[in-house]
């Protein structure tokens, strides 16, 4: 049986050059607020999005696979001729917030002439939305993209089945339904060992957004287990790498700041306890070389770095994006009123099993793999991770002077911007 011809020019519907993207080169931490502003951006990209996106670009790496990213000239004639097939990607394409970006894009994909390939892409349901309702605002717009994709001859790999019943309302029901590739980019071996591990030496590398720093759930995590770390993605970036950003010390200024982030969020970041990594491959070897006991926290990727570190992850659900990726992997989830069933930390880790996501996984991969190869993109998945993990990694504090310096003006009132930080969650009802 003679094998179908792979796809070998390949166009990314993406700007390359942003430093959200950037893979192929270690972050210089020194020079990345002036990178940024160049860009474009006003604060810091979400670093979690360079997990998806290595992960695709590592599976489908081979030696005869040329790619380029669209450089958003409108020329596509030139696309049609010069490439084989597109790779969209588009994460929460099918929302409110997106349905701008959702028509454009089927726009441009009714002028192609070749497949277009949308990767791990769903919904994004605000907290009290249904399904129904994302149907009545965006229907008609979702079905004219997802039509436009298919008569491309293209295909679409859905993230969940949240994503899926939102298809199967549209009438779309033999949609595919594959997870996200980032969870692939080790190989299909990927299993979870929980270890037996004494309270005394737990450790949680803690994720989230700031908001969640000033709720009881997560203070509790750090006052009983001090060792803990929290890993942001985008919202600390000023604090550790924006050069002056912390010269200004008057007392007004440090009360703006526990406002902010709350007298957990400033805490950790004197004692050295906020990272933010723009380069996977650090925050992979990081975690793996830092005795973490678990993950725990919002952010799904911020969860699944520690798992392909082999470090055992506990999402806590905050809307459809997180719940579906977890629930489809059988990674243990909870929303944050089932999280009160346990005493602590500790005694959740105990009870989370992940025989499910083993015995599911290979399973999971065969089949992403499988939908890879009938689109043509792959013979087999490169199980061989082109960015690797660092060792030894150390922790860039750009603005570690500045930290220090605010650190003794805090330390002096340091009872009253507690006392200031319990009023304010109290005014505004946070638990």
């Amino acid at each position: 049986m003679k094998k179908e011809k792979l796809v070998t020019k390949l166009l990314i519907y993406m700007r390359s050059n942003k430093s959200e993207y950037d893979i192929f080169n270690h972050t210089d931490y020194y020079s990345l607020k002036d990178r940024l502003q160049k860009e474009g951006y006003t604060g810091y990209p979400n670093y979690g999005n360079k997990v998806w996106y290595q992960g695709i670009i590592s599976e489908l790496y081979r030696d005869d696979l040329e790619y380029s990213f669209y450089d958003y000239s409108g020329n596509v004639d030139c696309v049609n001729e010069s490439y084989d097939a597109v790779l969209m990607p588009c994460a929460n394409i099918f929302s409110e917030e997106f349905v701008g970006k959702l028509v454009e894009n089927t726009e441009f994909i009714r002028k192609l002439k070749i497949p277009v390939y949308v990767i791990s892409c769903g919904i994004q349901l605000g907290q009290d939305e249904s399904i129904d309702y994302l149907v009545s605002k965006i229907g008609k717009e979702s079905a004219d993209f997802i039509e436009a994709v298919y008569s491309t001859g293209g295909d679409i790999c859905l993230r969940g089945y949240i994503s899926k019943e939102f298809f199967d309302k549209l009438g779309f029901k033999d949609a595919f339904v594959g997870g996200c590739p980032s969870i692939y980019q080790t190989g299909r071996n990927l299993g979870i060992i929980k270890k037996t591990i004494s309270p005394d030496n737990f450790k949680v590398a803690v994720n989230g957004h700031n908001t969640e720093l000033k709720t009881k759930l997560y203070r509790d995590v750090f006052k009983h287990y001090p060792q803990s770390e929290f890993f942001d993605q985008d919202e600390y970036g000023e604090y550790l790498y924006s050069p002056g950003f912390m010269t200004d010390r008057h007392i007004k200024k440090i009360i703006w700041h526990v406002r902010k982030n709350g007298y957990l969020g400033c805490n950790l970041l004197f004692d050295k306890k906020v990272n933010m990594f723009a380069d996977v491959s650090d925050w992979i070897g990081y975690l793996t070389e830092n005795n973490f006991s678990m993950s725990f926290g919002s952010r799904i990727h911020g969860n699944i770095v520690p798992i392909l570190a082999g470090i055992p992850g506990v999402v806590n659900s905050c809307d459809s994006r997180t719940l579906e990726i977890a629930q489809f992997y059988n990674i243990p989830c909870y929303s944050s009123n089932d999280l009160e069933k346990f005493k602590n930390l500790y005694e959740l880790y105990e009870t989370i099993d992940y025989s499910s996501f083993n015995l599911s996984y290979k399973e999971k991969y065969d089949k992403f793999e499988a939908f890879l190869r009938k689109c043509k993109l792959v013979e087999n998945i490169n199980e061989d991770n082109i960015f690797g993990m660092s060792s030894g990694v150390k922790k860039t504090i750009v603005n570690e002077k500045d930290i220090q310096k605010m650190e003794s003006k805090y330390k002096t009132f340091k009872s009253l911007y507690w006392m200031l930080d319990k009023s304010l969650n109290i005014y505004h009802g946070i638990k």
